[in-house]
């Protein structure tokens, strides 16, 4: 009887992954970073792919594909840091609003477009830049804005206490996310130079 022969090797399973770029953790679109350089960098490295244009045939061939349901988009987010990315693709709607919808209009410096209220799924590549650029933007404005709040003393021989009062909260108002209210009204009392009546009259507007 003839020996047995050595047994068969065991079946190579090979998974395809295709060959797209994994953007650097340490370049990733962070809270108050540099929107532009940012996005000249991937757009630079999309239009290096392929797979995110449109295919052969198509009206658009060739070109970046931005569409609200496209590879490209998808990939955009990755790079984006963890949290600012899940804040915005938990933006769903259904109110036309900040803290609900991404406002798509095209972002510039003064930014003072009407906002294009557009849930997270409905929104093209471009609208979401333009959402994280503003985003990004925000959070450097909030920064300045906190500050010249904070060294806003309260002066009765300069100002109404209501005038100052109320100019103040308009501020607050712009950056509710940032500032609650219970911080606010702490940091009224930290401006206020404490004379008789005055904080019982904040209470009063609390």
């Amino acid at each position: 009887m003839a020996a047995a022969g050595p047994p068969a090797p065991a079946p190579v399973f090979v998974q395809t992954v295709e060959n797209l770029v994994l953007y650097p953790s340490s370049e990733m679109l962070g809270v108050g970073d540099d929107t532009r350089t940012h996005w000249a960098r991937v757009m630079m490295l999309a239009r290096a792919q392929e797979s995110f244009k449109y295919p052969t045939g198509h009206a658009r061939a060739g070109q970046l594909n931005e569409d609200a349901d496209s590879k490209f988009k998808a990939w955009q987010m990755t790079t984006v840091e963890g949290d600012l990315m899940s804040d915005t693709m938990q933006l769903q709607g259904p109110g036309d609003n900040e803290e609900e919808k991404l406002n798509g209009a095209p972002f510039a410096v003064p930014d003072s477009a009407p906002p294009v209220w557009v849930s997270f799924e409905d929104a093209t590549a471009a609208q979401v830049r333009n959402h994280l650029s503003r985003k990004c933007s925000e959070a450097v404005t909030v920064s300045s804005m906190v500050h010249d709040m904070k060294s806003g003393d309260f002066d009765p021989d300069r100002e109404e206490l209501g005038t100052w009062f109320d100019a103040l909260h308009r501020k607050q108002a712009k950056i509710k996310s940032a500032v609650s209210l219970r911080e606010f009204f702490e940091m009224i009392e930290d401006l206020l130079p404490g004379e008789e009546g005055l904080h019982e009259s904040i209470q009063e507007k609390r």
